[in-house]
């Protein structure tokens, strides 16, 4: 999987990068393994001036060959627990996508 992390209203942190790439790497097991797929993450604060509530914010858009894209949001009021909201999204959203391809594979005589 290919990352592309954009961190906006923060300071760029390897720290919060590799918590990233390794909640949504996780995800891989539901992705083709024979192509690349692409996965842009924002991650940062709604705004400069709350400094408490739900103010952290993930998103993350998955783009596989072809036009096949998946994407999830989430506004925490902390940014572990809105990258776990995406993950348990996107988890859903590509479960769902795999059981559909397995279902159709069935039908075929």
């Amino acid at each position: 999987m290919d990352f592309h992390t954009k961190f906006t209203n923060l300071k760029p942190d390897e720290r919060i990068k590799n918590l990233v790439q390794k909640k949504i790497g996780s995800l891989d097991r539901f992705l083709d393994k024979a192509s690349v797929v692409h996965a842009w993450v924002e991650v940062g604060k709604t705004t400069e001036h709350h400094k408490e509530g739900r103010v952290w914010y993930a998103e993350c858009q998955l783009k596989m060959p072809g036009k096949k894209s998946f994407r999830a949001t989430a506004t925490c009021e902390d940014l572990a627990t809105a990258i776990d909201e995406v993950k348990e999204e996107l988890y859903l959203l590509l479960k769902k996508e795999k059981e559909k391809r397995i279902n159709n594979l069935k039908r075929k005589p």
